[in-house]
């Protein structure tokens, strides 16, 4: 009896062996040892059905045990197939997420960069203007003191020839009332002398 079934059991495991014998050699090509190749995960899913069902017919609980294995298997690899696609994903998104933050961040600073130059070039040129600004105004102002100077100077020349002219009229005038003064006092002088001459002559008169 137990070679009866292991007949059947051999025969459909040797089918399902050459059935998977292409998808092995790929396998071996793309250097996958963890049987995660998709359509490998879907024949070995396959197999484990026909081995269950084989083995149902048969009667044989070896085949369905060795079914429900392979069909567990198959599930767990699917199950990290699936996680591990979900964790590629999400490095994936991770690092589309990073790209873009970092060309964001070098967007920024190269707006700022730019910003910097810009206000940079902006203050020297107020710097620039208020320089002319300042030497515009100094240059002003010196003219103007310029100009005062020259005017004052002229107004004090001015002012020094009507002093002397002053200073000489005043001297004139002064010059002149000693003048008048020295001629009244002689005068004075010559009248009181005619005066002492004619009382002398009416004391004494001639005929005495």
């Amino acid at each position: 009896m137990s070679v009866i079934r292991d007949v059947p059991r051999s025969a459909v495991r040797a089918t399902l062996w050459a059935t998977r014998l292409p998808l092995t050699a790929v396998e071996a090509l793309r250097g996958d040892r963890a049987g995660t190749w998709t359509p490998a995960l879907v024949f070995d899913g396959v197999a484990a059905t026909v081995r269950e069902f084989a083995g149902g017919v048969l009667r044989d609980d070896e085949l369905v045990q060795a079914g429900r294995m392979e069909r567990a298997r198959v599930t767990e690899l699917k199950r990290a197939t699936e996680l591990e696609a979900v964790a590629v994903a999400t490095r994936e998104q991770a690092d589309a997420e990073f790209d873009e933050q970092r060309a964001q961040a070098e967007q920024k600073r190269e707006r700022a960069a730019r910003q910097t130059r810009a206000r940079k070039a902006s203050l020297q040129r107020e710097g620039a203007q208020r320089r002319d600004a300042v030497d515009e105004t100094a240059e002003l102002l010196e003219e103007s003191v310029r100009d005062s100077e020259a005017l004052t100077k002229e107004q004090l020349a001015k002012q020094q020839r009507a002093t002397r002219k002053a200073r000489l009229q005043a001297e004139h005038e002064v010059l002149q009332d000693e003048r008048r003064a020295v001629a009244a006092e002689g005068a004075a002088v010559d009248a009181e002398r005619e005066l002492r001459a004619t009382k002398a002559r009416r004391s004494n008169p001639v005929g005495d």
